[in-house]
């Protein structure tokens, strides 16, 4: 498993950031982190860095809006952070 707090990330979402979006369409807030397919739980907020989602926002920084058409249509987010956090910290959702 890779150690986010190790990451050299500069700002941008890279596999282990933290990303906190706004969800234009739900009109709240959600985090996700970007781990491999194998860690992936959506309910835990843990993407696969091959989701559309997360092929939509890696290489993107704090301020960016993007759009991306997922398994429910097409989706708009605005980056509101891009965060590491230390491996053992659980879910970022908690």
């Amino acid at each position: 498993m890779v150690d986010p707090s190790k990451l050299n990330f500069q700002g941008k979402v890279v596999f282990g950031t933290l990303v906190d979006l706004w969800e234009e369409a739900g009109d709240r807030e959600v985090t996700y982190q970007i781990v491999g397919e194998l860690e992936a739980d959506i309910d835990q907020g843990l993407i696969s860095h091959n989701s559309p989602i997360a092929k939509a926002i890696i290489g993107k920084s704090a301020g960016d809006e993007i759009e991306f058409t997922g398994p429910d249509g097409a989706r708009r987010y605005e980056i509101l952070a891009v965060r590491t956090t230390p491996a053992d910290t659980g879910s970022p959702n908690n």
